[in-house]
């Protein structure tokens, strides 16, 4: 799954680049508010920044202080020094901060990193849960699996899913998880008793931080890298992604042949390429 998650990525910015070409909403400023409804993606960035209303679309958000009250109808991706997403996502979650706070209805997948990860007891997680943290506190309901890396992890959530768990103190205080109950070998854990678990329990090895660290890193730098890729592209090229969108939409069976004969014929003229320019000048050699 941890090599999927790159590609998830890169979906969501590519495709999502060519939807927000049509219209999106930019805006920067020492605070923000926006309480207005949006019918189209929104990019906001700010020392304070705070969306209340509703957003029919992508929602991404950066800054000092980013607070999310409104549950926008697809993805939202908030990164800050504190991030409150305080009525879930339409679809997945995107998170980075120092500290986060989760609360309401997510609509598919969350992926999360920072430094205090809480996910309150009303939060619905409808797909699987991703965590890289320090300390994680985790509540409420969770659709599909739980996969944590932290220092220190506390459940109370019901996981719907297998549970792994890669950390050096883990404390249940009740919940249930309905399949296997994995951990790292070094774990501390507390209150095993007050978990009802569905499944087996085991010790998964031991992972190097210097590993996991790595890991996080390039995750993280790969995300960054297509995200300002997605927007430069919107804001560089828009008439460009425009005429793209109306050709896919207006001609989706020859745009279809197209991109599958591209990936076909591509890399058999890059081989022909490689063997002719090489291989026909050592063979004159030899």
């Amino acid at each position: 799954m941890k090599r999927l998650i790159p590609l998830l990525i890169f979906l969501v910015v590519i495709f999502g680049s060519i939807g927000m070409a049509a219209a999106a909403t930019f805006q920067s400023g020492s605070s923000i508010v926006m309480d207005q409804p949006k019918i189209e993606d929104v990019f906001l960035w700010g020392q304070n920044v705070t969306v209340s209303g509703q957003v029919e679309g992508e929602l991404f958000v950066g800054g000092q202080s980013v607070t999310i009250s409104k549950q926008p109808t697809r993805g939202v991706f908030a990164f800050g020094a504190n991030v409150a997403i305080n009525d879930g996502a339409g679809y997945n979650l995107f998170a980075g901060g120092n500290q986060i706070t989760i609360k309401g209805t997510v609509n598919h997948d969350v992926y999360v990193s920072g430094g205090t990860i809480i996910f309150d007891p009303s939060s619905q997680i409808k797909g699987s849960v991703r965590i890289a943290g320090n300390s994680v506190v985790l509540a409420g309901h969770i659709n599909g699996d739980v996969s944590i890396t932290a220092n220190e992890v506390q459940s109370s959530a019901d996981v719907n899913g297998g549970f792994d768990a890669r950390t050096g103190i883990l404390t249940f205080t009740g919940g249930s998880i309905s399949k296997d109950l994995r951990y790292s070998g070094d774990a501390q854990i507390q209150g095993q008793d007050k978990v009802k678990v569905g499944g087996k329990i085991a010790q998964i090895p031991i992972a190097s931080p210097q590993s996991t660290q790595a890991q996080f890193r390039t995750w993280l730098y790969q995300f960054l890298a297509l995200l300002v890729g997605g927007a430069g592209l919107i804001i560089l090229l828009p008439k460009k992604l425009h005429s793209v969108i109306e050709t896919v939409t207006t001609k989706w069976w020859p745009s279809l042949l197209w991109g599958i004969g591209g990936l076909i014929i591509l890399p058999l003229a890059a081989f022909f390429m490689a063997v002719t320019l090489i291989g026909i000048p050592i063979g004159l050699i030899t």
